[in-house]
Parts: C-alpha cells; sequence; structure tokens
C-alpha cells in the first residue's frame, strides 16, 4: 500500500452551529452594551449572563469540531489482500487510487 496523499475532514454541521453562536454572542454584547448605556441593570446582566453561555458553548463546540477531524488517504493498493479491514475502511474509488479512512 502506498499513501500519496492524506487529508483531514471535519464535521460541516458544527460549524454552523459555531457561526451560530458567534451571532449570539455578538447580538448579546451589542445588547448588553445598549442596556448598561440607559442604565437598565436587570436586562444588562441576564444579557452578560447569556453572552458568558455563548462563550462557554463556543469552547465546548471548538472542541468537540476537533475531536471530529477523521483522516482520508488516498492510496495505492497493489493487495487487497494485506489490507486490514479491522482498521481501514474503504471510501472510494477513483481508478487505481483507493480513498481509505481509519476506523476508530
Amino acid at each position: 500500500m502506498e499513501i500519496l496523499n492524506t487529508y483531514s475532514v471535519y464535521n460541516e454541521y458544527i460549524g454552523i452551529l459555531l457561526t451560530f453562536t458567534i451571532i449570539a454572542f455578538l447580538l448579546f454584547t451589542v445588547i448588553f452594551i445598549a442596556e448598561l448605556y440607559y442604565k437598565e441593570w436587570k436586562n444588562s446582566i441576564i444579557c452578560f449572563i447569556f453572552a458568558i453561555c455563548c462563550l462557554i458553548l463556543f469552547q465546548g463546540l471548538i472542541q468537540w469540531w476537533e475531536s471530529s477531524e477523521v483522516k482520508h488517504y488516498e492510496v495505492l493498493i497493489s493487495d487487497y489482500n494485506k489490507l486490514d479491514f479491522n482498521k481501514y475502511e474503504i471510501i472510494d474509488k477513483k481508478g487505481k487510487i483507493t480513498i481509505i479512512k481509519e476506523i476508530k
């Protein structure tokens, strides 16, 4: 087995959640600043708490996204009998090039 290329694949849905979390954080931060300006202390504290919750959620999503990384390998396989199918899964085949991923 000859490895030609290696690349990482991530879960794309986590990226969407990260985007929404950042937008929510920015929204709560703007509302927090506006409420402080108008001296609405109760509402500003609530917005501050939600903004902190968004930051904590963002950190958790980043760690989850990094742990969802899957390595894909483009390989030339001369003998499929030597490939350990308990360790690797065939994803796609493009002519002589086979794309496999490591099973966790």
